[in-house]
């Protein structure tokens, strides 16, 4: 069976950057192995030094959390959870009702996400979860490889609960390309995994690529919907700006914030905080989406593992994956994906002026997923032309903290305003009252 799934990427379009949708076909079974990425299986002495959440020393184990074998649940108590009772602790996800508090941050100082501690690199992955994940780094045209030529053994690592670990991204370029635009690295991608063996592979939540020995699990390589962030990393010779989003065009899994920090990343007035931290899958996912299409009046985005649910599903992902609709011919299939193809050849796909147009009965905007998203988490990119909302830019030297399961905090960033105000773009109503930092 041919499962059809698109990947968000990032390019540049002039001189700008935005999120394009590419199709990729993955065989039931054994997904196309040419550009998938391929779990590392390196010894820990050859990965660069990792830090707990406070930026201490590593010490946690390294074995890993398999799937339940009857249910297909996942099995995520991990022994080597932190019990650490500072306001640092990882948040409870389990669904038992033991969850943090919601918080309300105000002011520069009161954000509960470290917002001006250091770090070494231009990237630092955290997990605040109370169970293991696994972060796999990608996509394709030689991404990957030049990351895992920096970061040895480090591409598929698994991710102990207050784990924090420095991932090195290049300072510059690596061909003419790439160095003549001031780019040092274009179009990465790193999401979070969930449930995975001891390789980090046949994972329950995640599994959008092949296994390390280049197979799906059984039942297939996963849709794409886990939480993940994007981005163009700027050559810093250059004075050139890094790009990123954090991409739901697809769906999401965990919670998570993404932190710019540095003195720079401050007063640039496009360096925005992504908070996502306030999404619960389980709590907030559609039940019942109606696309207003006869076929799908009552549509359920929830992804289920074992009666339990662990990510959402885009509705472009639900239909083009699980029903096969083309997204380029089927006319809901048009405007849930939004597919875009600039030659016009075979298809033309759709122009941003026709994704946006929120009077077409099938628009992307009428769906409770997106508006869902808009309202708790106004930053992320929800569907491919979500540009003018949910694409950032920061100063080269920028560095970025991407924390899963955070403290949950409503607060948004004083600067978003001002950003939708300078790209004319209607406030959202989730900014309305709510506290800013």
């Amino acid at each position: 069976m041919i499962r059809v799934f698109r990947e968000n990427r990032v390019f540049r379009r002039g001189n700008a950057l935005c999120a394009v949708s590419l199709v990729v076909a993955c065989l039931g079974f054994g997904c196309g192995s040419g550009d998938a990425d391929t779990a590392s299986d390196a010894p820990a002495t050859d990965e660069p030094a990792s830090t707990d959440s406070n930026g201490g020393p590593n010490t946690g184990s390294d074995s890993g959390v398999r799937p339940d074998s009857d249910s297909g649940a996942i099995n995520d108590s991990s022994s080597d959870a932190t019990t650490d009772s500072s306001s640092d602790a990882p948040r409870n996800t389990d669904n038992t009702g033991d969850t943090e508090s919601e918080t309300t941050a105000t002011g520069t100082e009161g954000t509960p996400w470290q917002y001006d501690t250091d770090q070494p690199t231009r990237l630092r992955i955290t997990n605040r979860c109370t169970y293991p994940i696994w972060i796999q780094f990608g996509d394709g045209d030689g991404k990957r490889q030049v990351l895992e030529n920096h970061n040895p053994g480090a591409n598929n690592r698994r991710f102990t609960s207050g784990e924090s670990f420095d991932y090195a991204i290049p300072d510059e370029g690596d061909i003419p390309d790439i160095i003549n635009a001031g780019i040092a690295l274009e179009g990465t991608r790193f999401w979070v995994k969930r449930g995975c063996d001891e390789k980090g592979d046949n994972c329950t939540v995640g599994q959008s690529r092949t296994n390390s020995d280049g197979t799906c699990p059984p039942g297939g390589c996963h849709p794409p919907i886990e939480s993940k962030m994007e981005a163009t990393w700027a050559s810093l010779s250059s004075g050139s700006v890094t790009w990123y989003n954090a991409s739901h065009v697809d769906g999401y899994s965990e919670p998570y914030v993404i932190i710019p920090k540095g003195a720079e990343a401050k007063t640039a007035p496009d360096c925005i905080p992504i908070n996502a931290s306030m999404l619960d899958a389980a709590a907030q996912c559609p039940a019942h989406e109606n696309l207003t299409d006869d076929r799908y009046t009552d549509l359920d985005l929830r992804f289920v593992v074992g009666g339990e649910v662990l990510g959402c599903y885009s509705p472009c992902k639900k239909i083009t994956y699980d029903d096969h609709v083309d997204e380029w011919t089927d006319p809901l299939g048009l405007r849930m994906c939004c597919p875009t193809n600039t030659s016009g050849v075979p298809h033309p796909g759709l122009t941003s002026e026709e994704c946006n147009n929120r009077e077409h009965p099938y628009s992307i905007w009428n769906t409770a997923y997106l508006q869902h998203l808009k309202e708790t988490a106004p930053t992320v990119y929800t569907f491919a032309y979500d540009d003018a909302e949910s694409l950032f830019t920061c100063p080269g030297t920028t560095k970025f903290e991407l924390i899963f399961c955070p403290e949950r905090s409503s607060a948004q960033p004083a600067k978003l305003i001002e950003f939708y105000e300078r790209n004319n773009r209607p406030i959202p109503t989730a900014l309305q009252g709510v506290a800013l930092f």
